[in-house]
C-alpha cells in the first residue's frame, strides 16, 4: 500500500457505489457521469494497491479490503450527510448562547423590544447582553466571546474589527421640567468622561457652556441610565439620546435645553464574521427602533 492518504473524492465515489450497489445508481445520486465514478474507484484501487470491488453485471460485491474501507467511509460520510440537518435544526431554533454588547443607553427601552421580537423567530436562543463602552469589549469581540456590539463613540479599532454605521441619533441636553430655568440646576452638568480626562476638558461640557456659560461638571457617571435618573431627580442637566427621553419629553417630565446634538450609532463586529439570520435581524431591529 502506498504511504499516503487516499483522495477524499475517490473515497466518496467508492462509498456511494458500495452503498447503492452499482456505478449507475451512484452516478445518479452524485449527479455526475457514470464513467467519472468508474474512473474514481479505479484510481482509488490503484492508490491503495488493492481490489475493493468485484464488478458483476447488475451489482457489485465488496472484497474483504473493500468492506474494511467501506466501514471507515460510513463513519465519515454518514457524518457529512447529517450536516444539512444539523444546520437546518440550528436555523430553526436549536438552543444556543448568543452574546452581544452595547452602550448602556441601549439597555433600557430598546433591548427589551429587540429581544421580544427576536424570540418570536428564535425562541430557544439564550441572549447574553453586556453594556459599557466599546473599549471594554474590544478583546472579547476580537476573540469571538462576543459576537458584536452597538456603540456611539468608537475609537480607532484594531485590525480585524470593523464598524458599520446604523443610524444618526439626536441627543438632547435635558433638565427636569420643574427645575428648568433654575440657575443652580441648569448650571449643574452631569457628565460622562474618560478616565484620562479632567472634568473641565469634557467636550460635551464645552458644548453645553455655549448655551449656559456658567455651567460646570457637578456629577460624573458613565451610566446614561444613572444620568437620566439624576436628571429626573432634579440634580442637573445631562445629554441623553432621544429614544431614551422621548416619553419624558412628551409627557412634560423633562425639558430640552438648546438644540440637539447628533451622534452616529455603529455596529462593531469582526471583519471576517458571517452575518447569520439572527445577527442580521438583530442589526435591523436596533436600526429601526433607534
Amino acid at each position: 500500500m502506498k504511504n499516503r492518504n487516499p483522495d477524499l473524492n475517490y473515497l466518496k465515489y467508492f462509498y456511494y457505489v458500495a452503498k447503492l450497489g452499482g456505478f449507475t445508481k451512484a452516478a445518479a445520486q452524485l449527479k455526475v457521469q457514470q464513467p467519472v465514478v468508474s474512473r474514481a474507484v479505479k484510481l482509488l484501487e490503484q492508490d491503495l494497491n488493492c481490489k475493493l470491488l468485484e464488478r458483476q453485471k447488475k451489482n457489485v460485491i465488496l472484497t474483504v479490503e473493500g468492506r474494511k474501507v467501506f466501514e471507515q467511509c460510513e463513519g465519515i460520510f454518514n457524518s457529512v450527510d447529517k450536516i444539512p440537518d444539523l444546520v437546518q435544526a440550528f436555523d430553526e431554533g436549536e438552543s444556543f448562547l448568543f452574546s452581544f454588547a452595547s452602550s448602556d443607553s441601549l439597555s433600557f427601552g430598546i433591548l427589551e423590544k429587540v429581544i421580544r421580537e427576536l424570540r418570536k423567530d428564535f425562541p430557544n436562543v439564550i441572549f447574553q447582553h453586556q453594556s459599557g463602552s466599546i473599549t471594554s469589549f474590544i478583546d472579547d469581540i476580537t476573540n469571538g466571546n462576543i459576537e458584536m456590539g452597538f456603540f456611539f463613540n468608537i475609537p480607532k479599532l484594531p485590525n480585524g474589527l470593523v464598524k458599520t454605521k446604523l443610524a444618526s441619533v439626536d441627543f438632547h441636553f435635558v433638565a427636569k421640567k420643574s427645575k428648568h430655568h433654575q440657575q443652580e440646576a441648569e448650571n449643574s452638568f452631569i457628565a460622562t468622561i474618560a478616565s484620562t480626562q479632567r472634568p473641565e476638558d469634557v467636550p460635551l461640557l464645552k458644548k453645553y457652556k455655549s448655551i449656559r456659560k456658567n455651567a460646570h461638571v457637578s456629577i460624573i457617571s458613565n451610566s446614561s441610565i444613572t444620568r437620566k435618573s439624576m436628571v429626573l431627580a432634579g440634580l442637573g442637566v445631562s445629554l441623553l439620546p432621544d429614544f431614551m427621553v422621548a416619553d419624558e419629553l412628551k409627557h412634560g417630565h423633562l425639558d430640552r435645553i438648546g438644540l440637539p446634538e447628533k451622534f452616529t450609532l455603529f455596529v462593531v463586529e469582526r471583519q471576517a464574521s458571517y452575518r447569520t439570520k439572527l445577527k442580521s435581524q438583530l442589526i435591523e431591529l436596533v436600526k429601526q427602533i433607534v
